[in-house]
C-alpha cells in the first residue's frame, strides 16, 4: 500500500503532501492532498486529510459530475459519452458540498447532469481554467441534437489563495496546490424578503417563456429554464398591489418598479438575485433600487429591490 510520511501533528496549520496512487492509465501517478492540523477544545491536535478539489451544489437537484481526462493520443478532452477505463463519476446531493476523491482531484475538466424526472444528457465539458475569471454557464438537453428545452446551470470556481500566489493565474494556483471549489447554481433565483406572500410572473423577453407562482415569506425560488444572459421581465403581486411597468433584468441591471392597488399594505422588502459568480467571491454585491407603490387615494409607499 501507500504511506503518507512527514506529517507533523505539533504544528497548527495546513500543509500539502503527496502520496503514490497508481491509476489504470498511469501506474506512476502521484496524488496530492491537504493535511490540516487544528487544536481541539481539550487541547489536543486534530489532523484532517482533505482533497484540494471540492464541489458545492447550490441547486435543489442531485448532481452527477463526470470528471474528464485528456486523450493523450488526440490531445483533446475526452467526451463524457465515451466509455471510460476507470470510474470518475461523483454524486453531489442537493444543496450540499462534496470533496472530490484525491485519486480524481488532479482532473481539470468535467461534465454534469442532474437527477431529473425526465432523463437529461451530459452537459458540454467545462474547464476549471475557463471558470476562474468570469465563471460560465452550461445546459443539459433532452435531445442529442441539443435543441428544445433543457436545464441551465451557472458554474463558477472559488479558490482559497495561499500567500504569494497570484489569484488571477490558473497555472500559479495549480502549481501552489491551492484548494478549489466548483460552485453549481441555478441561473436565476427569486427571494421573497417581504412580510407576506408574494406572487410573481417571470417572462423571458427573447423566447417569451413564462414562469409564475407564489413565494411565502423568506422563501426562495430556483429557475433553470432561463439562461444567465436572458432579459427577464418581472411582474409582482402583493396583496392588492401589482406592478404597473414591469422591470426587465438584463445584464444584471434593473429599472424602477411602479405598483398600484386599492389597499396600502405594511412596509415590505423583496429581493431578486441572479447568480453570476466571479473569481474568488460567489456572492454578487446587491444593488438597491427604489420601488414606488401608489394606491387609489394617491398615497405612496416605497420598497427596495435588491438585485
Amino acid at each position: 500500500g501507500t504511506a503518507l510520511r512527514s506529517v507533523r501533528f505539533d504544528h497548527v496549520g495546513c500543509s500539502v503532501h503527496k502520496v503514490r496512487m497508481p491509476l489504470p492509465n498511469d501506474p506512476f501517478h502521484v496524488a496530492v492532498l491537504a493535511c490540516e492540523v487544528n487544536t481541539n477544545e481539550g487541547g489536543s491536535n486534530v489532523l484532517r486529510l482533505n482533497s484540494l478539489l471540492h464541489v458545492h451544489n447550490e441547486t435543489r437537484y442531485e448532481l452527477t459530475l463526470r470528471l474528464l481526462d485528456i486523450d493523450l493520443e488526440a490531445r483533446t478532452v475526452e467526451s463524457p459519452f465515451a466509455l471510460k477505463t476507470w470510474q470518475t463519476d461523483v454524486v453531489v446531493g442537493a444543496e450540499s458540498r462534496f470533496a472530490v476523491p484525491i485519486v480524481q482531484s488532479h482532473l481539470e475538466h468535467f461534465s454534469l447532469k442532474p437527477q431529473h424526472t425526465t432523463p437529461l444528457r451530459w452537459s458540454n465539458a467545462l474547464a476549471l481554467r475557463d471558470l476562474l475569471a468570469n465563471g460560465g454557464t452550461t445546459t443539459c438537453f433532452r435531445n442529442a441534437d441539443e435543441t428544445g428545452e433543457g436545464m441551465h446551470f451557472s458554474v463558477s470556481l472559488q479558490v482559497e489563495v495561499r500567500r504569494g500566489v497570484d489569484e488571477r493565474h490558473y497555472e500559479s494556483i495549480r502549481a501552489n496546490k491551492c484548494r478549489m471549489t466548483v460552485v453549481v447554481s441555478p441561473p436565476l433565483r427569486l427571494c421573497n424578503l417581504l412580510a407576506s406572500r408574494m406572487g410573481y410572473l417571470l417572462v423571458d423577453k427573447t423566447i417569451l417563456m413564462q414562469q409564475s407562482g407564489e413565494l411565502n415569506r423568506d422563501e426562495e425560488g430556483h429557475f433553470h429554464c432561463f439562461k444567465d444572459s436572458a432579459p427577464i421581465e418581472v411582474t409582482l403581486r402583493l396583496d392588492t398591489y401589482q406592478t404597473v411597468d414591469p422591470p426587465v433584468i438584463a445584464e444584471h441591471k434593473v429599472e424602477h418598479v411602479n405598483m398600484r392597488a386599492g389597499v396600502r399594505p405594511s412596509q415590505h422588502h423583496f429581493g431578486i438575485k441572479r447568480t453570476r459568480d466571479a473569481g474568488l467571491d460567489s456572492t454578487v454585491a446587491a444593488r438597491a433600487v427604489a420601488i414606488e407603490l401608489v394606491d387609489e387615494q394617491g398615497e405612496r409607499m416605497r420598497l427596495r429591490l435588491d438585485h
